[in-house]
This record gives structure tokens, C-alpha cells and sequence, in this order.
């Protein structure tokens, strides 16, 4: 099992892990699973262990159900803002709390009206390759 950490991003854990983790999530009477479409989540290790412990009750790339609407790849937070103000903000490492608050601040309220108008149309064309891809993954066409 993958996790994210500081210190060692490509951290794992063992299968150990996993089994305890199954077992709590087991306590509940029916929950669903669903992952992003990072590569390593997409082993056939990985999505046989999905059918097996949530039958046509996972949600990914290769699961039974489809990603909904809200997807990333068409929501302007994600697949503009927050880089965007990553970029804006960490030029220089924030001295504290404040002044990572500031610079985010700083960050919305300076985008300028023809950044925004080019965040519309990228929207518009995102939604319309979604279309032309029925759904299925389409930033290969952007």
C-alpha cells in the first residue's frame, strides 16, 4: 500500500497494514472504494484485491464504476488554481503561517481578468474532449 509522507514520499506499506485496515473498514455494513488514476494504483495486483474485497464497489480507472461528473480534469480549482498559486506562493519559501496566508491571499486576488478568460475557455474545451471521449480520460487530447 502506497502513502504519501514528507519525509519518504515513495513509502509503503506492507500487506500487514492493509489486512487492518480491511478489517475496521469491514466493521461498517456496505462502503465503496475509489482511487485516482496514478499508475501504480492501477496494477493488476491492485485492482484484482478490489474486486475481491469490494465487488463492483470500487471506483477508478479500470473499476465497475465510472468517475462522476466532478472529476479534476474539469474543475478550474484543480486544474488551474492550485498550481497556479503554488507557483505564485512558493517563488520563496513562506517565513510562517501569516505570511503563506498573505501570499495566498495575494495570489487570488491578483489573477488577472485575461488569465481568467483563458481558464474558461481551457473549461470549455475540457468539457467538450470529456464529451468526445464519452467520459473516459481525455487529457491526452488537450
Amino acid at each position: 500500500m502506497h502513502l504519501w509522507s514528507d519525509e519518504n514520499p515513495t513509502a509503503t506499506r506492507p500487506r500487514s497494514f492493509l489486512i487492518r485496515w480491511k478489517r475496521s473498514v469491514r466493521l461498517q455494513k456496505q462502503n465503496s472504494f475509489s482511487q485516482d488514476g496514478a499508475g501504480p494504483h492501477n496494477a493488476r495486483i491492485v485492482t484484482n484485491y478490489l474486486n475481491e474485497q469490494f465487488p463492483r464497489r470500487w471506483m477508478g480507472r479500470y473499476g465497475p464504476i465510472r468517475w462522476p461528473a466532478r472529476s479534476p480534469d474539469l474543475n478550474p480549482l484543480d486544474f488551474f488554481l492550485w498550481g497556479y498559486c503554488k507557483e505564485q506562493i512558493y517563488k520563496t519559501l513562506p517565513e510562517n503561517i501569516d505570511d503563506l496566508d498573505a501570499r495566498l491571499q495575494h495570489a487570488i486576488w491578483a489573477i488577472e481578468e485575461n488569465i481568467m478568460e483563458n481558464v474558461q475557455a481551457n473549461l470549455l474545451k475540457r468539457m467538450r474532449a470529456c464529451v468526445r471521449m464519452d467520459g473516459a480520460h481525455f487529457e491526452h487530447l488537450l
